[in-house]
């Protein structure tokens, strides 16, 4: 007896009923329908932009590392500067003077040069809480400021606070040394330090 559902008539034999069988081709239409195949061009840069990633985070770190060793690298000569010097022997007595003084010259804004010492404390070694010390030297004009030109120093525990000391010189301002009764200018030799808060 012919199959009606055949168009030639002919009979077909039955096949095992199979869920399996009926669910491959639809699974294999949904993947190749989701998923079609990366062209080389696509696939080339995203290989690009993953190299990439991987040098750029390799160059972040190495300039990280380099930073962080230049750091280490200063604190530990001004810790080995520091070690060398010692303050005691320094002369810190006022050079002679051309004229016989009454009084030697008196800060008059400590304040503001507290401010301008934290402000010239170099960073990389405030961040490493390294102290400080410069030893200055410097004249003081009859007005009470100090002479640009005249700014020495003497001695520091790093090249960086001799550049910090010279920044923080030029804004003290003095009650003037005084000699017969006038204002007079006068030497001054102090110390400058640097220190973190604990």
């Amino acid at each position: 007896m012919s199959d009606p559902t055949s168009p030639d008539g002919a009979s077909e034999p039955t096949r095992p009923h199979s869920p399996a069988a009926e669910s491959a081709p639809a699974s294999r239409s949904r993947t190749s329908a989701s998923a079609p195949p990366l062209s080389p061009f696509v696939r080339g840069v995203a290989i690009g932009l993953a190299v990439l990633t991987v040098f750029a985070c390799l160059g972040v770190w190495m300039i990280y590392r380099g930073a962080r060793g230049g750091v280490d690298r200063i604190a530990a000569e001004a810790k080995k500067q520091a070690e060398l010097v010692d303050w005691n022997d320094l002369d810190t007595a006022n050079a002679s003077q051309t004229d016989v003084l009454d009084s030697q010259p008196v800060l008059a804004n400590g304040d503001e040069v507290r401010q301008a010492l934290l402000a010239a404390y170099p960073p990389a070694l405030r961040y490493r809480g390294v102290p400080g010390m410069a030893m200055v030297r410097f004249k003081v004009m009859p007005d009470g400021t100090v002479h640009p030109q005249s700014v020495d120093v003497l001695v520091s525990t790093s090249g960086a606070f001799a550049d910090a000391a010279r920044k923080v010189v030029p804004h003290m301002r003095f009650t003037p040394a005084t000699s017969a009764g006038h204002p007079a200018s006068a030497w001054v030799t102090l110390p400058l330090n640097w220190q973190t808060a604990e």
